[in-house]
């Protein structure tokens, strides 16, 4: 499936989490090795993406397409993308096109330097519903499967007291869900 996002063209494949060990948010973004290398040079990262070590860069090979997994840097490359406003084309592996959505909300709003930010709950919770009402508006629409993972995950996730984090409600993105989705979703929630 062809997802565009601005200047951006993402070829999505679905990971199938039945057999492949992922998770929450995963995905592997194909960048081909003359972007990479650009990349690297015009952000100043001396022949080193952002987290990651001098060691994972030796084994790129030339004329290739490097997979992606870090999600920062995905974000930090989809800003220096769309500050390029030229059209380009990815490949992106994940669980669910939302992602897509929510990322490229990160890499407006967050990404400063060419580092990502210091994301809080409140943040993280403002560009999870804004991922979600983009993927709407391009006519993804996100997953009941998704909201109940971000669910189990958010507390855990924000190291705070109960009380000091950004509460998380998926009942709070049912206008941006299919009603089948927002029906499954009343489903899951009750176990």
């Amino acid at each position: 499936m062809k997802i565009r996002v601005e200047n951006i063209t993402y070829n999505f494949g679905r990971y199938n989490p039945q057999f492949e060990d992922v998770h929450l948010g995963d995905a592997n973004l194909g960048i081909p090795y003359n972007m990479l290398k650009r990349f690297i040079k015009e952000c100043g990262f001396e022949g080193i993406l952002p987290h990651y070590s001098s060691w994972d860069m030796e084994f790129i090979e030339k004329d290739s397409t490097h997979n992606c997994v870090n999600p920062d840097t995905q974000i930090i490359l989809m800003h220096w993308l769309h500050d390029k406003r030229r059209n380009y084309k990815l490949d992106y592996n994940g669980v669910d096109p939302y992602w897509i959505y929510h990322d490229y909300c990160h890499s407006q709003g967050d990404v400063y330097s060419y580092e990502v930010g210091h994301i809080t709950s409140w943040k993280e919770h403002y560009r999870l519903m804004e991922g979600a009402e983009m993927s709407r508006h391009y006519g993804h629409f996100i997953k009941a499967e998704t909201l109940v993972e971000i669910n189990k995950a958010w507390g855990p996730r924000w190291d705070y007291k109960k009380g000091a984090i950004t509460p998380f409600n998926p009942f709070d993105f049912k206008h941006v869900m299919t009603s089948k989705e927002l029906d499954k979703l009343n489903i899951l929630m009750e176990y």
